[in-house]
């Protein structure tokens, strides 16, 4: 194998998503910061400081774990 292949290999790289992903989970928390843009003279709506509320760190919106809940569950 090349280089590249042992390094995907190595690092279990998939190139799609692998469900169920952290943006549907109940513990996916963020902040959402609201701005105004002068130049196009519209409001956009960010989302800050992803993070797991149930292990408390950091955490991308296409990321997974074991102790996915969905938030479907909560209702």
């Amino acid at each position: 194998m090349s280089k590249q292949a042992d390094a995907k290999s190595i690092q279990n790289y998939q190139t799609k998503p692998v469900w169920p992903e952290c943006r549907h989970c109940a513990y996916f928390k963020f902040d959402t910061i609201t701005q105004h843009s002068e130049y196009s003279g519209k409001d956009y709506t960010e989302e800050k400081n992803l993070r797991c509320s149930r292990g408390g760190f950091k955490v991308v919106k296409l990321g997974t774990c074991d102790d996915f809940l969905s938030k479907d569950d909560t209702k």
